[in-house]
């Protein structure tokens, strides 16, 4: 960190008191009727976001199978239907946005097939990056292998498109399997199986009843939907360590991408404090944000964020 800005950039508040906040407010009985009515709308959300993936399959069936219909609803897709229930994959595994078990089943087993990852490698790969914290490696590789330091014990993030061809493609379907494999339950390794086939079963349904959907929709919107995650993930963490205060995370204060996306732009108190309900997220933020780098704070979303980003290196160099 330069030394012209250390004292700058030293927390007002300390981890203990954010901390003890956090617990507080987690355990105040007044806030819980404002929670269940938070998850209660994100359901509803996941709820609209299928509606919107089975809408574009049947637009696309009626309207002839068009090319100019595959393209937009490839664009609704892939920009909104799919990429949005990553972030709703990610309540549900802290949180739990199901209040009945007939919800929670159709929240783990069927809302999130659309974007091809079983609900519980999903989990287990998640909670993997908490317990090791996007930490920087001593030598090869880092312990969390969604670590945007992947292998740079500099405690600098990596090449982009290198770290999102492992997230990808051997993150998700790699290291979250044999974390499956290796440390799920019985019961666990049976719920994963039964997803995974869930996942088959629809896609095997669309190519037999709506083969160019799948072909020509689905397959460009889940490309378009995973590179917007992968951006959106790197992005999270796309800070010097070393410069980072209170976590080695960032911030994106895109009102819609946190109003729609449970505060998932709150990224800094999320991986500082990842059993806080996202409800509180903005409370804890507002006593840190001021505290933050500038490199931790973007206000647009993160991909735009990204694009500027790497705009501006290249016209620096």
């Amino acid at each position: 960190m330069h030394k012209g800005l250390e004292e700058f950039l030293m927390p007002t508040t300390d981890s203990a008191s954010l901390k003890a906040e956090a617990q507080r407010l987690r355990r105040a009985p007044e806030h819980q009727a404002a929670i269940d009515e938070f998850d209660a709308a994100s359901r509803r959300k996941v709820y609209g976001l299928n509606l919107l993936f089975v809408a574009t399959a049947v637009a696309f069936f009626l309207a002839g199978q068009t090319w100019w219909m595959a393209v937009a609803c490839t664009l609704v897709n892939g920009f909104v239907a799919l990429p949005y229930l990553r972030v709703f994959i990610h309540s549900e595994v802290h949180w739990g946005l199901g209040r009945t078990a007939w919800q929670t089943r159709y929240l783990r087993y069927l809302a999130f097939a659309p974007y091809q990852v079983p609900f519980e490698a999903y989990r287990l790969g998640h909670f993997a990056h908490h317990r090791y914290d996007n930490d920087v490696p001593e030598r090869g590789l880092a312990k969390d292998r969604q670590s945007t330091y992947l292998y740079s014990p500099a405690g600098k993030p990596v090449n982009f498109l290198v770290w999102a061809a492992h997230y990808l493609f051997v993150y998700q379907y790699f290291h979250q399997v044999r974390l499956v494999v290796g440390k799920a339950s019985r019961r666990k390794l049976a719920e994963f199986f039964a997803q995974l086939a869930v996942v088959v079963a629809l896609d095997v349904a669309l190519l037999i009843l709506v083969p160019r959907f799948a072909l020509f929709v689905l397959i460009p919107s889940l490309a378009i939907a995973w590179a917007g995650s992968a951006i959106v993930l790197y992005m999270m963490h796309d800070v010097v360590k070393d410069d980072a205060v209170h976590h080695h995370s960032v911030n994106s204060y895109a009102k819609f991408f946190n109003s729609f996306g449970d505060n998932d732009g709150l990224h800094v108190v999320h991986s500082m404090l990842p059993f806080l309900h996202p409800y509180h997220a903005p409370a804890i933020d507002r006593l840190i944000k001021d505290d933050l780098h500038p490199d931790q704070v973007v206000q647009g979303h993160y991909i735009t964020e990204f694009a500027k980003r790497r705009i501006t290196s290249v016209v620096s160099r």
